[in-house]
């Protein structure tokens, strides 16, 4: 992929925002940006939020498909088939060496199997990395993307990757439900597994002042502790990054600890811990046998 391409993200919703804040602020990427979405006030908006002046928003999808070698397809699962459906209504022949990328995690390229007749090379380019609304400072630099698609589409994702400063990896087409469902397993599953933990312990406390109450004191102490946690984590195997009373064996102390949520009828939290123990035991009977 030159860097001076012509880029095409359709949409503009967190993802699309992120990554085309991204590009223009590369220095590794000097092409054109251009930008469409259903709301062309939005992509005029996502367009003014850039940091270059090489980055437009288009109002005629057909005109954008016209000279794009690279398009980005920046949307949800659930809307990409209505995209494409969108594209292939404008009946746009693909440039020499044009790609579409998706940048969706549970679709692989087969979703996009409609536009190679048009002449395009398809593929997935899924970043791994936590995207919330308002992302546009989102920095890409050592983020694993996940690619699959024909050979020329993981070429051209692992270029962008790379410009974006982050590395790429290869994901069986067959194995993208698994790929993405554990992705959503650690980041989803962790916020809502901090929101019961919050509730738990917020019960557990009493106000600290008028400005800091229980949920929040509660909220506080468990961010340092998630940060201690994920520390050891970047350091370290999960197995020898557990802590806690299962790591020690303390057998007496887990059962309190499931008896405290009935008490405290938190049933969702204590059938989490029961569950989330067979793991940590587990761990701990793997760490305990030690290198094979």
């Amino acid at each position: 992929m030159s860097s001076r391409d012509e880029i095409l993200l359709v949409g503009a919703g967190a993802v699309a925002t992120a990554l085309a804040c991204a590009l223009s602020s590369s220095a590794e990427f000097e092409g054109q940006i251009n930008i469409w979405a259903r709301d062309p006030a939005q992509a005029q908006h996502l367009a003014a939020q850039c940091s270059r002046k090489s980055v437009a928003a288009q109002a005629s999808l057909a005109q954008a498909l016209s000279s794009a070698r690279t398009i980005l397809i920046c949307v949800s699962d659930s809307s990409i088939e209505a995209v494409v459906s969108n594209l292939l209504d404008q009946g746009a022949v693909a440039p020499p060496g044009a790609v579409v990328l998706h940048t969706c995690g549970y679709l692989g390229a087969e979703v996009l199997a409609p536009l190679h007749e048009f002449g395009y090379e398809t593929g997935a380019l899924h970043p791994v990395v936590a995207i919330t609304r308002n992302s546009a400072a989102q920095s890409f630099e050592g983020i694993l993307f996940g690619v699959s698609g024909s050979e020329p589409a993981r070429i051209r994702a692992e270029s962008i990757s790379h410009i974006l400063g982050g590395n790429s990896v290869l994901v069986k087409e067959q194995s993208r439900g698994l790929y993405h469902g554990a992705a959503a397993l650690l980041s989803g599953g962790m916020v809502a597994l901090f929101a019961e933990a919050e509730s738990c312990l917020a019960e557990a406390l009493e106000d600290v002042d008028e400005q800091t109450d229980a949920r929040l004191a509660a909220r506080q102490i468990l961010r340092k502790l998630l940060e201690s946690t994920t520390n050891n984590l970047i350091e370290k195997a999960p197995m020898d990054a557990l802590t806690g009373p299962v790591s020690r064996g303390e057998s007496e102390v887990v059962k309190g600890h499931g008896r405290s949520f009935e008490k405290g009828r938190f049933d969702r939290a204590g059938r989490l811990y029961e569950l989330l123990t067979e793991t940590m035991k587990e761990l701990v009977r793997l760490r305990d046998q030690g290198p094979k």
